[in-house]
């Protein structure tokens, strides 16, 4: 199963420097469970086999709301603009899904080659059986001429939460940060407006593991193709996941491909 979400936002700007934004989510969505347990008898004379599926099915319709904001100023040296700060937060607050859990037993049976098959129980109950975690984080950007640097805080408490009526989550925590370097993007030489990138994080998944949080560790690089009214975004990410304390470790590569558009949208014409 999976979430599919539909959502409405918008902001509102005061003192042209401060800007508030909602965010209203419908969430809605199915998580499926199956268990298989098979039994064979052989004997010479004859054969016999069982098979019992256990189908769980939730189905969940949630609204939930986030909230955020953004700081944005210029700091000055002789009317000169030295950089542009740009400070952020998020916020939502756990809450609890209503599902609607539906259970299924099948079994079948063979025998010397005869088949039964039959629906031994189906209930339809009422369940609480999700939580979405209470998440909060902050951002903050420096934008200097030719350089930018950036670092974002995220946490989600998922010690709180159940999921299914499973509970031992930790809570998350992420933290990246990282760099841009762009010699000058009002340059008509295309080699100057290329934007090159370079970060790193971490992050402290929700899972424990041998008492452990499973933990992320990466660095990143990247750059930026600026094309007319958009940009080609080439990343690779180079990573640990795990560690030796918990009894295992992998390192993974991850090469990503993204597009920018430029437009301008909702512009009311002085002239037609």
């Amino acid at each position: 199963g999976s979430i599919n979400t539909l959502f409405w936002s918008n902001s509102f700007t005061f003192f042209r420097k401060f800007t508030l934004g909602a965010k209203l989510n419908y969430n809605f969505g199915s998580f499926d469970h199956q268990t298989n347990i098979i039994f064979n008898y052989n004997k010479t004379d004859s054969t016999f086999s069982s098979l019992t599926v256990l189908n769980d099915r939730n189905i969940f319709k949630k609204i939930t709301y986030d909230f955020g904001f953004v700081y944005n100023d210029t700091i000055k040296i002789k009317s000169d603009p030295f950089v542009k700060v740009s400070i952020g937060g998020i916020y939502s607050n756990r809450q609890d899904v209503n599902s609607i859990m539906t259970k299924v037993v099948l079994r079948g049976v063979n025998y010397n080659g005869r088949s039964f098959n039959d629906s031994i129980f189906y209930d339809t109950v009422a369940t609480s059986s999700f939580s979405f975690p209470q998440t909060y984080g902050a951002g903050l950007s420096l934008e200097f001429r030719q350089f930018t640097f950036s670092a974002d805080y995220i946490t989600r408490k998922w010690s709180d939460t159940q999921i299914f009526g499973n509970s031992g989550f930790a809570d998350s925590r992420f933290i990246g940060f990282g760099g841009e370097y762009c010699r000058d993007k009002q340059s008509t030489r295309y080699f100057r407006t290329i934007r090159y990138r370079i970060g790193a994080f971490n992050y402290k998944s929700y899972v424990v593991y041998n008492n452990s949080q499973i933990t992320t560790n990466a660095l990143t690089a990247g750059i930026g193709l600026p094309f007319k009214s958009l940009m080609i975004n080439l990343g690779f990410i180079y990573g640990q996941k795990g560690s030796l304390d918990i009894g295992w470790k992998e390192n993974f590569y991850e090469v990503n491909f993204g597009i920018t558009l430029y437009d301008l949208w909702f512009i009311k014409r002085k002239y037609l």
